[in-house]
């Protein structure tokens, strides 16, 4: 039956084990029973309890050593989760509008100067495509040349001006701008481009998706408007390729041809048809080959005024055509400082230079750079960027007083980034807390090593201190009262935190609603897991260190008594009588324990 085969011990050899294996499919399936099950439970069960209620009496009854070690884990734990979150809570903020229109701050109330803040909607989502698909990496086709502009102050003032609305009219402004530099003109014929090609911008049906997320839900085709600008002639590109208003012109001479025959390709379009091609659909013969999903362009040669280029461009999805220009890059040319500019022009061919001038500069050439003036140096601006959480520039006024200063000319333009434009904040105190978990987390892994290394010793071994003992005892007794006081600094932190993410939301919702302050912190779930895992850290750390000071007692070579005449700093910070607030009673020192929360 069940129970001989159960007993049975298994047969020796390759057929004893086909044999078992025979036997033991043969005999029926045991079932336990209800009672078997529940005396089951009732064994995990008070397992359970066990373990628990050794769990209990371990933190109840904490060693100085392990106190350390646990409170280290805490920190570091702390420290690494405000590494996450706050990256997501960062990426979250810089989706916020801060247009009034979206219900933003307004573009007059961010921390940084965002060029197309006020600028519409179209130009707007164009540069942001252009800069996450093209621009945002190094490996991007047009990385360099965004890093190059935004420092361009050519290309920013372009930008300022009331008639650049769109990335037409953009364009059109930097063909007549003088000392705009050639990376500008290749990023913003890529803005240019992604506005009349991208699917979430433009489309030849006139309904757009949102693949990206550049648009909120009730946007469409934003850039629709681009197709219908009057700056074009009607039809002037339905029977040939050569431009005839100023617009066309501009782009071609700007962004070449390569741009002009992919204008010239949408007017296949069944609908939302451009005015360039005219009023109706024109079947147009093109040198590129149309597939499902694939379009390949060959582009010709493009002639500038020095050189001339044969440049054969690929465009897959949405990636950009770039440009090929034989023009001379205006960012490899090294621009002389006006003070030289003027003495060449006072040397130019057929001058004369009077005595008096020569003697001028004979004597000028006699002092030394460090006996010249400084230059007078103005405060730097505010960062200046397209757009919120982008890299920018900033600028400051750089002058000589004087008819010649030191060299080398500080610097009046360096590369920055913008902010966000939220109504939030909260990035300085984050770094902070974060910085506060790390130190933490290294001071309590050091007292732990010191602790470990003399939990065994006794006071003969602390007649004669060694080097090692010395500093091993400084580390004892100073670095408690350290991180005592990086709690308190914990818990400020923690209270700021909780009042920027909650308190500023009830008020915006229940006691003023038209309030700005620190109202869209909230709005992250980010910043709320901070704020509940930091204030749940500072409450268990707490409470460690009151288990830790009840459990355990401090080493008897530890101990010294308060003496009177010890300076204020000393006698404020307690040193180990602070650190461990010892009374020179012996009841009341054998029930104290080394903690930086007492």
């Amino acid at each position: 039956g069940v129970s001989i085969i159960a007993q049975r011990a298994p047969p020796c050899g390759i057929a004893g084990g086909e044999a078992w294996s025979a036997m033991a499919t043969a005999a029926p399936t045991i079932k336990r029973t209800k009672t078997q099950d529940k005396s089951l439970r009732g064994r995990l069960a008070r397992r359970c309890v066990r373990i628990s209620k050794k769990g209990v009496s371990a933190l109840l009854h904490l060693s100085i050593p392990t106190f350390f070690i646990l409170s280290c884990i805490v920190y570091l734990c702390g420290g690494i989760s405000l590494v996450f979150l706050r990256s997501d809570a960062e990426e979250f903020l810089c989706t916020i509008r801060p247009q009034t229109e979206f219900g933003g701050i307004g573009c007059d109330k961010t921390s940084s100067s965002l060029l197309l803040c006020s600028k519409p909607k179209c130009w707007r989502n164009a540069n942001n495509l252009t800069y996450k698909l093209n621009a945002s990496w190094p490996t991007q086709s047009l990385y360099q040349a965004f890093s190059n502009t935004t420092t361009d102050s050519a290309c920013s003032d372009v930008v300022k001006m009331s008639s650049s609305t769109d990335p037409i009219t953009m364009v059109i402004g930097l063909e007549t701008a003088s000392a705009v530099g050639e990376s500008c003109k290749q990023y913003h014929c890529g803005v240019l481009e992604n506005a009349l090609a991208l699917s979430d911008l433009n489309s030849p049906t006139g309904v757009c998706g949102n693949q990206y997320g550049s648009k909120v839900s009730d946007e469409d085709c934003v850039c629709s408007g681009l197709l219908q600008n009057s700056a074009f002639d009607v039809g002037e590109l339905a029977g040939s390729s050569t431009p005839n208003s100023t617009a066309l012109k501009a782009i071609e001479s700007v962004c070449g041809s390569d741009i002009i025959s992919m204008m010239q390709g949408m007017c296949t379009w069944s609908s939302n048809f451009p005015r360039w091609c005219g009023t109706t659909t024109t079947t147009l013969t093109s040198t590129a080959t149309t597939a499902t999903t694939t379009t390949t362009a060959t582009t010709t040669t493009a002639t500038a005024a020095a050189t001339t280029t044969t440049a054969t461009t690929s465009a897959t999805g949405l990636e950009l055509r770039l440009i090929a220009q034989g023009r001379p890059l205006l960012g490899n040319v090294t621009l002389k400082s006006r003070r030289h500019q003027d003495g060449d022009s006072q040397h130019s061919p057929g001058k004369k230079i009077s005595g008096e001038a020569r003697h001028l500069q004979t004597s000028s050439t006699s002092i030394s750079n460090d006996e010249l003036p400084d230059w007078d140096v103005g405060q730097w601006s505010q960062c200046s960027c397209y757009q919120q959480c982008t890299p920018g520039a900033r600028t400051r006024s750089v002058t000589c007083l004087s008819t010649e200063c030191k060299e080398p000319k500080p610097a009046d333009r360096e590369p920055c980034a913008c902010g966000n434009g939220a109504a939030c904040t909260i990035d300085l105190q984050l770094v902070v807390l974060m910085s506060v978990y790390f130190v933490q987390a290294g001071l309590a892994f050091v007292l732990f090593l010191c602790y470990s290394r003399t939990l065994h010793h006794s006071e003969d071994d602390f007649i004669q201190l060694s080097f090692t003992q010395s500093i091993s005892g400084f580390f004892h007794k100073q670095l408690p009262p350290l991180l005592r006081f990086l709690v308190l600094v914990q818990l400020f932190q923690v209270v700021y935190l909780a009042i920027d993410v909650w308190i500023a939301y009830l008020v915006s919702q229940y006691i003023d609603q038209t309030s700005t302050w620190q109202k869209d912190c909230f709005a992250s779930k980010a910043l709320q897991h901070i704020s509940g895992l930091s204030s749940f850290l500072w409450v268990f750390g707490v409470l460690l260190g009151r288990c830790a000071k009840k459990g355990s007692r401090k080493p008897d070579w530890l101990f010294s008594p308060d003496r009177p005449s010890r300076s204020f700093p000393l006698d404020s910070s307690g040193g180990a009588s602070g650190a461990w607030d010892l009374s020179h009673s012996e009841n009341s020192a054998s029930s104290v324990c080394p903690s930086e929360f007492v």
